[in-house]
């Protein structure tokens, strides 16, 4: 791109900003008071050599930091020069997203060697001295060396680059060998951006260094040449994009499948994880749970703390639990991460149930009998033996629960036997002499023994048995 073009390019991108924006007026909105404008050239000398007077373009950007740092964006910036010229002409431009306007200056050979330059907005100035600098020229006897560090740019895009950059060197020499200070230096590329195209003076060890930038999308090769008079060298510079890393898959077996009884243990195994192209290096397991016991008030008939937790190994270790309050509906998450730090996730639902149907509770058939008189007790046996279940139940009174009907203790038949019991009844003239006597059998859970002295999945059931007195 010659620079009349890129004059033009940068007059009509400029332009379309002052266009957006329009003319100083006073409806622009001006930097708040506090306000500090940081103002740079680049490159921030315009440097020239003996035999070439194309103009130099120099970028200025002003920066707007506010008192309290936040970005001030949409603020009228207007850009003066005591020399050269501007591309915006002048108009106010208006700040981006990142606080930031640029203009760009054209300075042409018969420029003054210094030259003011200012960003205005309201009251708040800032200006910076913009140096013009004739440099010399190699001679014809010299020598001039490039390099490139590093000379293979590699991108990685899984890490988020999408460029990369390499530090363009050149050194020129006299016909001795002895390097030269202030020789002017003109670096081209076939590919990617440098960081300047003006000319570069060396410094006192007769070095002049620019930047190249090569893009993921860009060609693989870039040549790049230094020259300064009639010498010229080349470099090439290679670039290099990581593979895009694969993300690892993710895999729960649980045994036994979907569903576990209370009490018994299930096996979470995430070892089916795999990573094509790397390795995993850690397992995250999570375990949530819409348990009762998981909620802030959780009940007193809990027997595990909440199933919520996080376990986190480096190795693909199973998660071996046993869950005894059922049921509960769990949400297994099983995250990995690869040795890229990519993941992958796998959610496995899973349940823990109550196999214990509840015992069919037998308070035998109703009774009727003949009472001698009125307030004479008569005892009368009541039989809940006939009770079954699938597990053997406990016959003390925990399990076997009666209840007389009308306030009197029962008694077991047989003392610990709570399966046969006698309830005492007093028959009263003008009164119904009717009861019924109700018996709740509580069963031993799931497991048919208690288990850290509670009964899992403990399931009850009732009976009744009418029992009349007839007095004569």
């Amino acid at each position: 791109m010659n620079s009349s073009f890129r004059r033009a390019a940068a007059a009509i991108a400029v332009a379309a900003i002052a266009l957006v924006s329009g003319s100083c007026e006073d409806n622009d909105v001006l930097a708040p008071t506090g306000t500090t404008i940081v103002l740079s050239a680049n490159p921030p000398q315009a440097v020239f050599d003996g035999e070439d007077p194309t103009p130099v373009e120099v970028t200025l950007t002003a920066l707007l930091l506010s008192e309290d740092g936040f970005p001030q964006t949409g603020i009228a910036v207007a850009f003066s020069t005591s020399a050269g010229t501007l591309a915006s002409g002048g108009a106010t431009l208006v700040t981006d997203s990142t606080s930031k306007v640029q203009d760009v200056l054209t300075v042409e050979a018969d420029a003054p060697s210094s030259i003011e330059v200012t960003a205005r907005s309201g009251s708040i100035t800032e200006t910076i001295t913009v140096t013009k600098v004739v440099g010399g020229v190699a001679p014809t006897d010299g020598t001039i060396q490039v390099s490139a560090n590093p000379a293979t740019i590699v991108i990685d895009p899984n890490a988020g680059e999408t460029s990369g950059s390499a530090q363009i060197a050149a050194v020129v020499f006299d016909s001795l060998g002895a390097p030269l200070a202030d020789i002017a230096v003109r670096f081209q590329t076939t590919a990617g951006t440098l960081g300047t195209t003006s000319p570069v003076l060396t410094d006192a060890e007769g070095i002049a260094t620019t930047l190249l930038t090569l893009r993921t999308e860009e060609p693989a090769e870039a040549t790049v040449t230094a020259t300064s008079g009639a010498l010229y060298s080349i470099v090439e510079v290679t670039k290099s994009v990581v593979a895009m890393n694969e993300a690892p898959e993710a895999s729960i077996s649980a045994t036994p499948q979907d569903v576990v009884q209370a009490g018994s243990q299930v096996i979470f195994d995430g070892s089916g994880s795999e990573d094509a192209d790397g390795r995993i290096v850690r397992y995250t397991w999570t375990v949530t749970s819409d348990s009762a016991c998981c909620g802030s008030s959780p009940p007193d008939s809990c027997v595990d703390p909440c199933a919520d937790e996080v376990v986190v190994n480096t190795s693909a270790l199973p998660l071996t639990r046993i869950y005894r309050d059922a049921p509960q509906n769990l949400s297994v998450t099983l995250e990995v991460e690869d040795d890229d730090g990519a993941t992958g996730v796998r959610v496995l639902p899973y349940r823990v149930e109550c196999y214990n149907p509840a015992p069919v509770a037998d308070a035998g058939p109703n009774q009727s009998q003949n009472a001698a008189a009125p307030g004479e007790p008569v005892e009368i046996v009541l039989n809940g033996s006939y009770t079954t279940d699938n597990l053997p139940i406990d016959v003390d009174e925990t399990h076997y629960r009666w209840s007389c009907g009308n306030g009197t203790v029962p008694v077991p038949l047989v003392a610990g036997d709570y399966r046969r019991v006698i309830c005492s009844y007093t028959p009263l003239d003008g009164a119904s002499n009717q009861w019924t006597a109700t018996l709740t059998v509580y069963d031993n859970g799931s497991t048919g023994a208690l288990v850290d002295g509670v009964y899992l999945c403990q399931k009850s059931s009732s009976d009744t048995a009418v029992v009349t007195l007839n007095l004569p």
